[in-house]
């Protein structure tokens, strides 16, 4: 994603994959659509996604990933540390699922 190459993260899933993010109201609903989203994502910001952590559990196809997201210029943008769920197809081991959530803009006791 980050060097924009777009097929190559778009091969990265099953054609029936579902990607629902938190910040959309709808989820995305096959690659054709999901390669839709991420062209427009990329085609209007130059921002930088940075893994920080991930979490794999092979046994069931799951992996969760932590990561925030970075202006071109390196600095952390405020509000912008996500988490995923992916579930992977258990034959050919693409994506099948994504669940993405974004940190709230307001924290609990800043109310």
């Amino acid at each position: 994603w980050n060097d924009r190459k777009l097929v190559t993260a778009i091969d990265q899933f099953a054609i029936d994959a579902t990607f629902e993010d938190a910040s959309y109201p709808t989820p995305f609903e096959g690659k054709e659509d999901i390669n839709r989203h991420f062209s427009l994502l990329a085609d209007n910001s130059l921002q930088l996604f940075v893994l920080d952590d991930i979490a794999i559990d092979e046994a069931r196809n799951k992996v969760a990933a932590f990561y925030h997201v970075e202006e071109e210029d390196g600095k952390t943008k405020s509000n912008s540390r996500h988490i995923a769920f992916f579930t992977l197809n258990e034959s050919t081991g693409q994506i099948q699922t994504v669940y993405d959530t974004v940190e709230p803009v307001n924290k609990a006791g800043e109310v």
